[in-house]
């Protein structure tokens, strides 16, 4: 019989190492995931970010277009 309790214990103990090993292991996880998606969100930032300095220089460019173009008619007209 005190063997088998022995054995018992041992059990216990091993499935209690085995229980914290995977909770620890379920943390890391936890941790490495929410890095993760921090990560994400400063790209997605990022990028939106990108995107919005895009549109604001191509309507700046299409506006020096624009200008560009009615100065030369205003050069043309004044030639003729």
């Amino acid at each position: 019989m005190s063997d088998e309790i022995e054995r018992c214990h041992a059990s216990i103990a091993q499935m209690r190492r085995t229980s914290t090993e995977y909770l620890a292991e379920l943390i890391d996880l936890r941790i490495r995931l929410a890095q993760a998606e921090r990560r994400a969100q400063i790209a997605s930032t990022a990028y939106d970010q990108q995107q919005i300095s895009y549109r604001e220089l191509e309507a700046l460019y299409q506006a020096a277009v624009e200008r560009a173009l009615a100065a030369e008619a205003r050069i043309a007209r004044a030639a003729t």
